[in-house]
């Protein structure tokens, strides 16, 4: 159109647009807009739909429009309440036109004439493609179907909703086919229907694949009751999650014992077994406070986890012990809890989810730790390798761990455990909100006077001279000297083997008795390592004196021994055959440093080239392949032993 105002008159009357007297002051013309340009038309349209979208944004800002009643909306469907709300949208759109037209029919056919166009904008389009609810249709509206939702707007904006069949009666036949389907055999759909002509003669069954679509719609409580027992159904079923706000460290602890999934050493009598691991965690940290590892799930391992929590002085007594019915409800627990203060709450019987703390412990922490050992016997191991791996370790001992290492590993994984970071906590590890807790404040409750030796498994042995001796080692307390030959009970950690406990036949506690206490160094360090070093100094010199005369002559120079397998019963008759060179009279057995220094001066004597006989050569291979050899030569480095000392 012409820029200035006699330049659209001219155009005016040459085209003989629709006119009529513009109403009000001023007088004038005003023009019809069907007369107008079509570029003029989508302009100012464009331009007008812009201003009106921007209007109603502010308006709905100020006052937001009500929602739909929930009561009657919730009855709907996604695609149904979708539907009307992109009728609902169009309708509205179109009613700001009427406010520029005037008139509904008119801006009902400036709508379809704007869509016909092109110059409807673009998310209206795909909000009228939205409002058909219909796949298809080349035309998007029609001027019929905005006047019949104009009409269902307003007698209910709900009705706007498209109307879908409802679903139909599930077919008489269905309870029958599942009194057949809802067992604990789980047997198919397809054989439900094989076996319904033997239950229900007189009537025939249903087609397959209508009753699997049947089956396969109901809610799968609904289908899996009968079919899976209270434990499992509870999978499918809503749960409580419980939250830890509010808890301190060791206001609840939960404990669960686990049987390690691989195969260790005996402790004492050397075949293999699966130990049973009992862990102690604390809720609200999530961080592994107690720890025991025994032959079974019994009292004592029970008892030694929770010894390990409640006599570390960063732990301390729990408020709230919190397992399952098995052993923790057995009535000496219960009366080591009241004994210390500690309230006991129970999950519900067959209800594992309730102790999902600790149930999600063992599985991301002992399971992952025994898949590493030879000897695993998991679900998910192959068959043929575990007979195969349990049948090297009952022939050879191959694979096996033995049973300090096996706590030794255990210990190292709960140390990771707790200084890996969870998501339960935020990104923090359990061993980070425990500190943040003792910064804020928190200290442990610590039990007083009173160590729980006397739930501790113990042995019966005879004091001497102020010690005590297990199979594992020798404990020394000054507080023994006067039980010297008396028998008393000796209580030791299944576990930590850095003291026992010593109580008379009366169960009154003696002494804590600490490993090796009395053990001392024969000669100060500096001493020592001054002495030390003259010695190797002095050996190395005959060494090089004897392989200069073992090269002269031509020999030949043996610098290692093949490996060889241990027979026990061997090494037993071997033993008992030495005896001691120097007074020909004890046996060298009964001293195991005296042993060692024996057959290392004999391995020095083959290395050499010295004469040897094949019976003592012999004896040299059992000795130093068996586990004696070993545990003397750590008491050697411990203590800064030399063979020579021995000689």
């Amino acid at each position: 159109v012409p820029r200035t105002h006699e330049g659209v008159i001219r155009l005016a009357n040459r085209k003989s647009w629709e006119w009529r007297k513009r109403s009000g002051r001023g007088g004038g013309k005003e023009y019809a807009f069907s007369s107008l340009p079509k570029q003029t038309r989508d302009y100012l349209l464009r331009k007008a739909a812009q201003e009106l979208a921007k209007a109603k944004t502010a308006e709905e800002k100020k006052s937001p429009v009500p929602a739909v009643t929930p009561s009657r909306a919730d009855n709907l469907s996604g695609l149904q309440r979708e539907v009307m709300h992109a009728r609902l949208l169009v309708l509205d759109y179109i009613d700001e036109l009427t406010l520029q037209t005037g008139s509904a029919n008119r801006s009902v056919g400036l709508f379809i004439e704007m869509l016909e166009s092109g110059a409807l904008p673009d998310e209206m389009v795909e909000t009228l493609r939205t409002a058909n609810a219909r796949s298809g249709k080349k035309r998007l509206a029609h001027r019929a179907t905005i006047y019949r939702w104009m009409k269902l707007r307003g007698s209910d904006p709900m009705a706007l909703a498209p109307r879908y069949k409802p679903k139909q009666a599930p077919p008489d036949w269905l309870p029958m086919l599942m009194r057949l389907y809802q067992r604990p055999q789980k047997p198919s759909v397809s054989r439900c229907v094989r076996e319904w002509s033997e239950v229900y003669p007189d009537t025939p069954p249903p087609p397959l694949r209508t009753a699997q679509r049947h089956i396969r719609e109901l809610p799968v409580e609904v289908r899996e009751w009968g079919r899976m027992g209270r434990n499992a159904l509870r999978a499918v079923q809503p749960f409580v999650r419980r939250t830890t706000d509010g808890l301190w460290p060791m206001d609840v602890v939960t404990v669960d014992g686990h049987l390690f999934k691989a195969y260790v050493r005996h402790p004492l009598t050397g075949r293999r077994f699966r130990p049973e691991v009992t862990t102690y965690l604390d809720v609200a940290t999530r961080r592994a406070v107690g720890f025991s590892a025994w032959i079974a799930e019994s009292q004592f391992a029970i008892w030694g986890a929770l010894s390990d929590m409640v006599l570390d002085s960063e732990c301390g007594v729990p408020a709230i012990h919190y397992s399952d019915n098995g052993a923790y409800r057995g009535e000496r627990h219960r009366a080591v809890l009241a004994r210390i203060g500690t309230t006991m709450m129970f999950s519900e019987a067959y209800r594992a989810q309730a102790r999902g703390v600790i149930e999600r412990f063992n599985s991301s922490v002992w399971v992952p730790l025994a898949k590493r050992f030879p000897t695993y016997v998991g679900k998910d191991m192959d068959k043929e390798a575990v007979k195969k791996a349990l049948r090297l370790a009952d022939e050879t001992g191959e694979g096996l761990m033995s049973w300090d290492d096996f706590v030794r590993a255990c210990r190292r994984e709960l140390d990771a455990y707790n200084a890996m970071p969870h998501a339960s906590l935020g990104g923090k590890s359990p061993d980070e909100a425990w500190a943040e807790a003792v910064d804020e404040g928190w200290r442990p409750t610590l039990l007083e006077g009173d160590e729980l030796h006397d739930l501790l498994p113990s042995e019966e042995r005879k004091v001497n001279r102020g010690e005590v001796r297990l199979p594992w080692g020798r404990y020394f307390s000054d507080d023994l000297a006067l039980h010297h030959g008396k028998t008393v009970r000796v209580a030791f950690h299944p576990t930590d083997g850095r003291r026992v406990w010593v109580s008379d036949a009366d169960g009154r506690l003696i002494a804590v008795a600490e490993r090796d206490a009395n053990a001392r160094p024969y000669v100060h360090d500096s001493m020592l390592a001054h002495s030390r070093a003259q010695r190797e100094q002095a050996r190395i010199g005959r060494l090089e004196k004897k392989m200069d005369a073992v090269l002269e002559e031509g020999a030949p120079v043996i610098t290692a021994l093949p490996a060889v397998d241990v027979d026990p019963e061997l090494h037993a008759q071997t033993v008992a055959a030495m005896t001691d060179e120097a007074d020909g009279v004890a046996s060298i057995s009964d001293d195991p440093r005296r042993e060692y220094a024996y057959f290392a001066r004999l391995g020095e004597r083959i290395a050499l080239g010295e004469p040897v006989s094949d019976e003592e050569r012999r004896r040299y291979q059992v000795y130093w392949n068996s586990p004696e050899r070993q545990s003397a030569e750590e008491i050697f480095e411990s203590f800064g032993l030399a063979v020579e000392d021995f000689a």
